[in-house]
């Protein structure tokens, strides 16, 4: 019986620590609960997959481990999420692109974040066979929503008065497009072509990123006065809800059964589902990280705002991002870093010289004695080359002497023989030897050895030899030649008879050639240092294209037959000629004729 008061006295005990340990767990939740910081969110619009991030991040705990107990409020149509941020009824917003435009006006909203890569507002318009231009549906009966920046820009863009748009006020729903009491409306393209779809309805869209409008999304953003007063607060709200945003687009099933039990969603399980497919492509989380945000993209829609007048003077993008603001380093900090940094790079750079140098010094000895070797050889087999070529020249110079003395002295002899019996023989004759001894001095120069030019040697009688060329080419061609002489006396130029001979046959035959038995003019004029020599045609001419490589060494115009030309003549007309002092030039049209001219410095029998 003794120990019945000490068992009853260890139970109470046991009930009173139990009855503690309940208090203290009752406390710490109450203490946990009432140390979250709670935030508020205003949304855009009512609940749907839009704000599926931010669904997430409360769901998943994320802002309780972030410290805040998050609020989220959706939007009746009219609201001015703007307005309800920065006159404190919320402490974070879902805001556009638009946000430039009141921060221009004084509104101290910063961006800390961007969601839709790429707006999902567009217009949609009556289907019809042909497509209804911006022109047309300005015209028309449009519902347009106040904070479509974007499509505001598009029709300003496209140089529309805005304040004769005939707009109406937004019913935010589709059922006045549907029956046909309105012409053409804003939309979202995650949204309203679903429903569109469902009823069978047709129509066309104009998307303002097709048009050179590509504006951002979805952002979230809060005022100066909260970043200034918590910053910690804020930096943890922006990872909360980029991580959240991250979850609900890799577990979109998951994202859609949370809408539907916690957020009286009026949309459909498909609706939903269509939500997300579209959104993915506008947020494009496979190529960029969700909440990125590039400062030329927002220059950007700054730049459109001020083309389009929407904005008159620059914007500061740098108080609008909430990324770009850092903290400033001091001067000396920043300096001092500098130094180190070069210093660094200067000792860096020194010390891989000293690893390396004798190194590379010696690979460049090796590169440098290869070199030479390799030059040393290239230099041989010149040499070799230019010997065999001088060789070559001298065995064809040679051996031409033979063949060209037995057809002189057979002209010889047929010229004997046949005595006069044939017209013009003994021109023919005399046109032939000539062609042949200006063949063979020609060939004597073969073997390349250079000569002075002498006036005993190297003087040509320009009219000579010149009339010499015509009437060989009259027995080749059959052209009328018709030669104008400037003067009576004679005129001499200062080169071989071969190479002027060679010149003054080339542009003949060719001006014969040519001409499919037309007329061929030769012109002579005097100035007081040049005579000049003009062979003028009427063939086929050269294309302007053309004229420029018409003096190329191998180069054939495209109406030569191959067959006949090698591309030579004229590039030792124009060689031969500057060698003398001279300058070639030409004159040509297509289905007209060409003219080519040759000037020389010249002297007479009074200065010779």
């Amino acid at each position: 019986m003794r120990n019945l008061p000490s068992i009853f006295d260890r139970a109470q005990f046991v009930r009173r620590c139990l009855q503690c340990v309940v208090f203290l767990y009752l406390c710490s939740i109450q203490q946990a609960s009432a140390a979250l910081t709670p935030v508020t969110v205003q949304l855009k619009w009512s609940h749907q997959f839009q704000f599926a991030g931010y669904y997430m991040a409360k769901e998943l705990g994320l802002y309780e481990k972030a410290g805040l107990d998050v609020t989220l409020k959706p939007a009746n149509p009219g609201l001015s999420v703007v307005n309800e941020v920065t006159s404190g009824q919320a402490d974070f917003g879902v805001g556009t692109s638009d946000l430039i435009y009141y921060r221009a006006q004084g509104k101290p909203v910063v961006v800390l974040g961007v969601i839709f890569q790429h707006s999902p507002q567009a217009l949609i318009s009556r289907y019809q066979s042909t497509p209804a231009t911006l022109q047309d549906i300005s015209t028309q009966s449009l519902m347009l929503e106040p904070n479509a920046a974007d499509l505001w820009a598009l029709f300003r863009d496209e140089g529309l008065n805005i304040e004769k748009l005939n707009t109406e006020k937004h019913a935010f729903s589709v059922q006045p497009f549907i029956n046909d009491q309105i012409n053409s409306m804003s939309i979202y393209t995650t949204d309203e072509p679903f429903l569109l779809k469902q009823q069978g309805v047709k129509y066309q869209i104009v998307h303002p990123r097709s048009r050179g409008i590509d504006f951002y999304g979805d952002n979230f953003f809060t005022t100066d006065t909260l970043i200034n007063d918590k910053p910690e607060l804020v930096k943890a709200f922006r990872k909360a809800t980029l991580e959240g945003w991250g979850y609900a687009l890799q577990h979109v099933e998951q994202t859609i059964n949370v809408i539907q039990t916690h957020y009286n969603a009026q949309h459909s399980r498909e609706h939903l589902r269509f939500e997300a497919q579209e959104m993915s492509k506008l947020i494009r989380p496979d190529l960029v990280e969700i909440g990125y945000m590039n400062s030329g993209r927002w220059q950007h829609i700054a730049d459109t705002f001020l083309r389009t007048g929407i904005l008159s003077e620059e914007p500061d993008l740098n108080a609008l991002l909430f990324q770009t603001r850092r903290p400033e380093t001091p001067f000396y900090l920043t300096t001092t870093f500098i130094i180190f940094s070069l210093l660094t790079l200067i000792l860096l750079a020194f010390a891989l010289y000293l690893m390396l140098g004798r190194r590379n010094l010696k690979a460049e000895i090796e590169r440098r004695k290869a070199a030479e070797s390799e030059l040393a050889h290239s230099l041989d087999q010149l040499v070799a080359t230019k010997e065999e070529k001088q060789t070559f020249l001298d065995m064809i110079s040679h051996e031409y002497r033979t063949p060209l003395a037995i057809i002189q002295n057979s002209c010889s002899i047929l010229e004997q023989q046949i005595d006069g019996t044939i017209a013009n023989s003994q021109a023919k004759f005399n046109a032939i030897e000539k062609a042949i001894k200006r063949l063979v001095a020609l060939i004597e120069t073969i073997p390349g050895k250079k000569r002075k030019f002498e006036h005993d040697d190297n003087v040509s009688g320009l009219f000579y030899g010149l009339q010499d060329s015509v009437n060989a080419a009259r027995i080749i061609y059959k052209n009328p030649f018709n030669v104008h002489r400037c003067v009576d006396d004679e005129i001499y130029i200062n080169t071989s008879p071969e190479i002027l001979a060679t010149c003054f046959d080339n542009i003949i035959s060719n001006a014969a050639k040519y001409s499919d038995s037309e007329e061929v003019t030769i012109h002579t004029t005097l100035d007081e240092r040049n005579i000049y020599v003009s062979v003028t045609d009427k063939g086929k001419g050269i294309a302007p294209e053309e004229q420029s490589h018409i003096f190329e060494r191998y180069y054939r115009g495209k109406n030569t037959d191959p067959k006949q030309s090698m591309g030579l003549g004229l590039y030792l007309v124009k060689l031969y000629t500057e060698s003398a002092g001279g300058t070639v030039s030409l004159e040509s049209a297509v289905a007209v004729g060409t003219k080519v001219t040759l000037s020389f410095p010249y002297f007479n029998d009074e200065n010779f």
